[in-house]
């Protein structure tokens, strides 16, 4: 939403004469990343497309599908459950499902069609999606997302924040006195 609030009644007004009968309003922090590395590489909106613009990102702070089962527990049925970040393939968003996601965005995906093909781009990468989801559920062996649960993700487990352990012999020592 803009701060401008006739804007933001303009676009929202735009929308249901289009048709539209839902608004999805996600949350994101107050101030935007300095996205260093995506103005390194040139990335930008309108978006550029450069070599630099597909890469992956570290992020340090804590990876969605870690704190997926926990959101979904806490909330119950009473709210559905969007993940919007850390999608990359469609065996993440089959995963997100088995996590406890009710629905995913796509992140930067759609931008990555765009860029790199206009509509015909971002239909490529839904049909890519598509494809993926497909393949890791029969891998899975499944047929519906509703037989989908967190059993069905196990690699993760690998991936998670562990607390860091020092061996004693390799411990920092205090200083000697004198």
């Amino acid at each position: 939403m803009w701060i401008d609030r006739d804007r933001s009644t303009a676009l929202v007004d735009r929308a249901t004469k289009a048709g539209f009968d839902t608004l999805l309003v996600t949350v994101d922090v107050p101030v935007a990343g300095a996205r260093l590395r995506d103005k390194r590489n040139g990335f930008s909106m309108p978006p550029q497309l450069t070599l630099g613009t597909v890469t992956n990102k570290i992020d340090r702070a804590p990876i969605p599908f870690h704190l997926l089962p926990d959101v979904a527990r806490e909330v119950g049925k009473d709210l559905e459950v969007h993940l919007d970040t850390g999608i990359m393939s469609g065996a993440d968003i089959v995963a997100a499902i088995a996590l406890g996601a009710d629905f995913t965005l796509v992140g930067r995906a759609y931008l990555y069609g765009l860029m790199a093909g206009g509509r015909e781009g971002v239909d490529r990468m839904i049909e890519i999606l598509s494809e993926q989801i497909t393949r890791t559920m029969r891998l899975l062996g499944v047929t519906s997302l509703a037989e989908l649960t967190p059993a069905h993700v196990t690699q993760l487990e690998r991936l998670a924040p562990r607390a860091l352990s020092i061996p004693a012999a390799t411990a920092p020592r205090p200083p000697a006195r004198r």
